[in-house]
C-alpha cells in the first residue's frame, strides 16, 4: 500500500516547476485562522471558495469550503469525525477504499494552483489526513512546506468547552493527536511552528520568521494591515502560559512536556530541527497506538451521544413547533369563541327582531281586519242613514201639512226617527274617526326602521310559510326564556 513517504503505485509524479502550497496545521481553536490570514501578507494565495465568517469566527475562517467537505467525506468514510481521538492508519488513507477520493483531491487541487503563485490550504482536520494529501501532492508533483499552529492545550480546551461542550480531558487528548500527526507528517520536510499567543503579542516579527523559514517575501503593507488592522484583543479570549500546565489536573504529561517544547522552538529558544521534537512525537505516536481500542470506544460513544444529542435537539425543536402550534391553536380557538359569541349575539337578536317582526304582521293583520270591519260597518250605517234619512223626508213632508194640536204619531215617530239618525250619524263619525286612527297606526309601522331593516326576512317568510310559523315559535320560546 502506498503511504505518505512513498506515492501511490497507480500515480506517476509529474513534476511542475514553481508550482507550491502551504499548508497549515493545527488543533482547533489553536488560531489557525488568524495564522493562516497571516499568510496574505507573504502573498500566498487561499483561494476564492473561502468559508464565510461566522458569529464564533468574525473575522473568517480562511479555509476552503471545497477541501473541508473532501475531508469530511473521508473522515466519515472511516467512521470519523474532526473530533475523533482514534487516528486513521496511514496506509489505511493512501489504500484502494480512497482512491476515487484522490483523484477528485488531485481535481481540485489542479484548479486551484494557479500559474506562479503559491496556494496555502487551511482545515484543522489537515492534520489527521495529511498521508493522503501528501499523497496527492507527490502525485501532482507540487512542493509543500509546513505551518505548524500551536497553543497552550488549555486555552484549547476552554474554547472547545465554550464552543462544544467538550471536557478537558477529551480536548487534550485532541490536541496531542492533532499535534503528534502535524510532526510526524512533516518530519524532514520544511516546517515552521508559530505559536499563536507569540503572534497576538509580536505580529510583525513573526510575520519575518514566518518569511525567512518559508522563502517568501513579506509585504510591509500588508503586515502592517494584519498586525494593526486584523489581530485584535477579541480574537483570543484565553491566556495561560506555560507553566499553568503542571497546575491542571486534566492535562496529561505528555501534552505538558510537548507544549513546552513546541513553544521553546516556537520562541527561537530551541532550533527547530532539534531531534527531540521527533522523539516526542514517536514516542507519542507509539502511546496513541496502545490506546488505540480505548479511543475506538470513546469515539463510538461520541458517535452515541452525538445522535441522542442530533435526537435532543430534534425534540426540542419538534417541542418549540408543537409550542407554536399550541399557541396558534389557543388563538384560534379564542377567535372561533368571539366569532360564537358574536354569532350568539347576532342569533338572539335575529330571533329577536324576527319576533318583533312577527308581532307586528300580527298587529298588522288585526288592524288590517279591524279597519276591514270599520269600514263594512260604516257603510252599513251609511246605508242606515240614507234610508233613513229618506224616511225622515216623507215623515218632514206629512209634518208640513196642517196638523192638531196633540202631538200625532206621526210626530212622534219622526222624533225617534230622528233621534235615531243622530246617534247613527255620531256612530258614523266615530267609525270614521278610528278608520283614521287605524290606517296613521299601519303608516307608523311600514315608516319604522325595524319594518324596513327585517324586509330581507319577511321576504323569506313570505317565500317559506314554515319558516315564519318555526321563528314565530322560536321567538315565542326565546323570549318566554329570556323574560324568565
Amino acid at each position: 500500500m502506498p503511504t505518505a513517504a512513498s506515492p501511490a503505485p497507480w500515480s506517476v509524479p509529474q513534476p511542475a516547476a514553481g508550482r507550491r502550497v502551504v499548508v497549515l496545521l493545527g488543533m482547533h481553536r489553536s488560531g489557525t485562522s488568524a495564522l493562516t490570514r497571516s499568510l496574505v501578507a507573504l502573498g500566498v494565495d487561499l483561494g476564492d471558495c473561502l468559508m464565510p465568517p461566522t458569529e464564533e469566527n468574525a473575522k473568517g475562517y480562511w479555509e476552503d469550503t471545497e477541501i473541508v467537505a473532501l475531508n469530511d467525506q473521508l473522515l466519515a468514510r472511516f467512521g470519523h469525525s474532526w473530533h475523533t481521538i482514534a487516528d486513521i492508519p496511514a496506509d489505511q488513507l493512501t489504500s484502494e477504499a480512497t482512491a476515487d477520493l484522490m483523484l477528485e483531491a488531485a481535481t481540485l487541487l489542479r484548479r486551484k494552483l494557479k500559474d506562479g503563485a503559491v496556494f496555502g490550504m487551511k482545515d484543522p482536520r489537515l492534520a489527521r489526513l495529511l498521508p493522503f494529501w501528501q499523497a496527492v501532492f507527490d502525485h501532482l508533483g507540487i512542493a509543500a512546506s509546513y505551518v505548524i499552529a500551536v497553543r497552550n492545550p488549555i486555552s484549547v480546551a476552554a474554547s472547545l468547552r465554550h464552543r462544544n461542550g467538550f471536557p478537558a480531558e477529551k480536548s487534550h487528548y485532541l490536541w496531542l493527536g492533532h499535534v503528534v500527526a502535524a510532526l510526524r507528517g512533516t518530519r524532514g520536510q520544511a516546517r515552521v511552528i508559530v505559536d499563536y499567543d507569540v503572534m497576538m503579542a509580536e505580529p510583525l516579527p513573526q510575520l519575518e520568521r514566518l518569511a525567512a523559514a518559508l522563502r517568501l517575501d513579506l509585504d510591509p503593507t500588508e503586515g502592517a494591515r494584519y498586525a494593526h488592522d486584523f489581530l485584535s484583543p477579541d480574537l483570543r479570549h484565553a491566556l495561560f502560559e506555560a507553566e499553568d500546565l503542571r497546575l491542571a489536573p486534566a492535562v496529561p504529561e505528555d501534552a505538558a512536556t510537548a507544549y513546552a517544547l513546541l513553544r521553546q522552538v516556537a520562541t527561537d529558544a530551541l532550533p527547530s530541527a532539534i531531534p527531540a521534537l521527533d522523539h516526542i512525537a514517536e514516542d507519542l505516536a507509539h502511546s496513541f497506538t496502545a490506546l488505540r481500542p480505548a479511543f475506538t470506544y470513546m469515539g463510538r460513544m461520541d458517535r452515541t451521544v452525538d445522535v441522542l444529542n442530533h435526537q435532543v435537539e430534534e425534540q426540542a425543536h419538534q417541542i418549540v413547533t408543537l409550542t407554536q402550534t399550541v399557541s396558534a391553536t389557543d388563538a384560534r380557538a379564542q377567535a372561533l369563541a368571539r366569532e360564537l359569541a358574536a354569532a350568539s349575539d347576532e342569533r338572539v337578536e335575529r330571533a329577536r327582531l324576527t319576533y318583533q317582526v312577527e308581532t307586528q304582521a300580527q298587529q298588522i293583520t288585526d288592524l288590517t281586519l279591524a279597519l276591514a270591519a270599520a269600514e263594512t260597518r260604516a257603510q252599513a250605517l251609511a246605508s242606515e242613514v240614507e234610508t233613513l234619512s229618506g224616511v225622515l223626508a216623507d215623515c218632514s213632508a206629512q209634518m208640513m201639512a196642517p196638523m192638531p194640536d196633540a202631538p200625532s204619531k206621526e210626530t212622534i215617530r219622526v222624533n225617534g226617527l230622528s233621534r235615531h239618525t243622530d246617534a247613527l250619524i255620531d256612530g258614523v263619525r266615530r267609525g270614521v274617526a278610528e278608520i283614521h286612527r287605524l290606517r296613521n297606526r299601519l303608516t307608523a309601522i311600514e315608516s319604522s326602521t325595524t319594518w324596513r331593516v327585517t324586509r330581507p326576512l319577511r321576504r323569506f317568510c313570505r317565500s317559506w310559510p314554515s319558516a315564519r310559523r318555526v321563528l314565530h315559535v322560536a321567538m315565542t320560546l326565546l323570549t318566554f326564556g329570556l323574560l324568565r
